[in-house]
């Protein structure tokens, strides 16, 4: 298998000023709601946040980063 990545941003327009994302408490996490950096905390190579409402992360794939 060729080695690559790929880079994704996701931009809305948030739930509050000055809300920057984070990945959640175990308790946020039962909501029903805000699972998404959770899933990406799991998943992504890499992932950050540029501005407070855009949030980034980085797949790879290759002989080095299978899982």
């Amino acid at each position: 298998m060729e080695r690559g990545s790929v880079r994704a941003e996701v931009e809305d327009e948030g739930s509050a000023v000055g809300d920057v994302p984070h990945v959640d408490t175990e308790e946020e996490r039962e909501a029903e709601h805000g699972r998404g950096l959770a899933i990406v905390d799991v998943l992504a190579d890499k992932h950050g946040v540029e501005r407070p409402n855009l949030v980034w992360f980085e797949l790879s794939w290759g002989e080095s980063t299978l899982r």
